[in-house]
């Protein structure tokens, strides 16, 4: 489910650019994919089979990082609202509703930084109050962490680092809090510098 998460934001920006119409069948099916993924609680399974058949990994490994994607990709597509027909934004609006309780019980740093980007792209004063609720979690990680020469939410660098500082800077622009900028800009320099190229 993840992977047509993913698939979703690429199609979206694809369509904005060029307004293919084969596009919105690619669309229509992305969604409806998250949408059939999605459990009674509001929650999402992650891996299926080619049966349509919600397959055991989903039930001995974390999913919160795609229930974070998800969400994502959902507050993205209804940032297209201008250009989209109404079907797809109602439909992603309600996924997202259903789906709400279920987020406060997320604890994966990534997961609450991908439902953070998902809210500040769905632009709704609705959920100011969770998108901060979330961003003040990671402010608080990042403050227990940090030390002089160690800017990061973490003890350790590992995967997706850069939607942390990315989700802070979302949480700024939705909120206006300068500590989210700050913390941005701290984390996303001292990522920068532990970044390096390797030139073939």
């Amino acid at each position: 489910m993840d992977d047509y998460a993913r698939a979703l934001i690429a199609i979206c920006q694809h369509y904005e650019q060029t307004r293919d119409e084969k596009d919105l069948k690619l669309i229509e099916i992305y969604l409806d994919v998250i949408e059939y993924c999605q459990q009674t609680d509001g929650s999402f399974l992650n891996y299926v089979n080619e049966e349509k058949e919600f397959t055991q990994q989903n039930y001995e490994t974390s999913l919160e990082d795609s229930n974070g994607r998800a969400l994502w990709a959902l507050g993205y597509l209804i940032s297209k609202r201008d250009i989209l027909n109404k079907h797809f934004v109602g439909k992603a609006e309600i996924i997202i509703q259903k789906n709400l309780p279920f987020v406060h019980e997320i604890n994966s740093k990534r997961s609450m930084a991908f439902i953070i980007k998902g809210l500040h792209y769905q632009n709704s004063d609705n959920y100011i109050t969770l998108l901060d609720l979330l961003a003040g979690r990671l402010e608080r990680m990042y403050l227990h962490e940090a030390k002089e020469n160690w800017h990061w939410f973490e003890s350790y660098l590992t995967y997706g680092n850069s939607v942390l500082p990315e989700a802070m800077l979302c949480a700024w622009m939705a909120s206006g809090k300068n500590s989210y900028k700050k913390i941005a800009l701290e984390s996303f320099q001292f990522l920068l510098s532990k970044i390096f190229v390797i030139m073939l």
